[in-house]
């Protein structure tokens, strides 16, 4: 049997990464999808003017995405391949400073508890805390971005990317066994959770227009039935 060079290995290693990450942003997404049914999630959604309580919930909320992935990831060469950035960044976009710097702290804590032994723990968790701070400085742009959208969230993508492979690389020893590492994940990683974060977002902001349409459905019940009164009143 001819042995396969290492560029074929590499390769091999790097399409089954690339299959289990999608398989792991499809769990994500189903999860957002079901969460963004629930009634409570609905109603903080719906408020325009968020309290504080609950920007920390929905920074709970996104932690919680967060660590599911921690969970859900694929251990490889020392580290847990993942899609962390997704929930994380999301959580920035979406809910503003509040909500992606709890969800990031949140996340990026119990990465670093989740394995303490490991030669990326350190760098990982700040990694991750780091992609609730991008996504927090990053909201008001957002919000008010009307075009190219979805290139927007894969530049964030691959910025929280670069970063975390800068950490890794600057945090993590041995340095050989970092960049061995990089050279297998960063690819897939950056594709994947690219992806995963433009349909993540739409997934929301299909929320947000079935939110828009109920609001304005309350609103046009309230002056109909307003009116109604006066006309009885009269």
């Amino acid at each position: 049997m001819q042995r396969k060079t290492r560029r074929e290995v590499f390769a091999v290693i790097q399409d089954n990464l690339l299959i289990y990450l999608l398989a792991n942003a499809g769990l994500l997404l189903v999860a957002a999808t079901v969460l963004t049914e629930l009634r409570p999630l609905r109603a903080i959604m719906k408020r325009q003017d968020r309290s504080v309580p609950n920007q920390l919930l929905l920074g709970l909320l996104f932690g919680l995405l967060s660590i599911a992935s921690t969970y859900t990831g694929l251990s490889f060469q020392g580290a847990i391949v993942n899609t962390r950035t997704i929930s994380t960044l999301a959580a920035g976009l979406v809910g503003g400073p509040l909500t992606g710097v709890s969800a990031g702290a949140l996340s990026g804590l119990h990465r670093y508890c989740y394995a303490p032994g490991g030669f990326t723990a350190l760098s990982c968790g700040l990694g991750t805390a780091s992609f609730g701070v991008l996504g927090a400085v990053c909201h008001r742009w957002f919000s008010v971005l009307t075009a190219r959208r979805n290139w927007a969230l894969v530049g964030l993508t691959l910025a929280a990317e670069l970063l975390q492979c800068a950490l890794i690389l600057a945090l993590s020893r041995p340095f050989e066994a970092a960049v061995a590492l990089e050279k297998a994940i960063l690819l897939p990683k950056i594709v994947v959770n690219s992806l995963g974060l433009v349909a993540f977002m739409a997934t929301l902001d299909r929320l947000n227009r079935s939110l828009t349409i109920e609001l304005v459905e309350q609103q046009a019940g309230s002056l109909v039935h307003g009116g109604t009164l006066q006309s009885f009143a009269r």
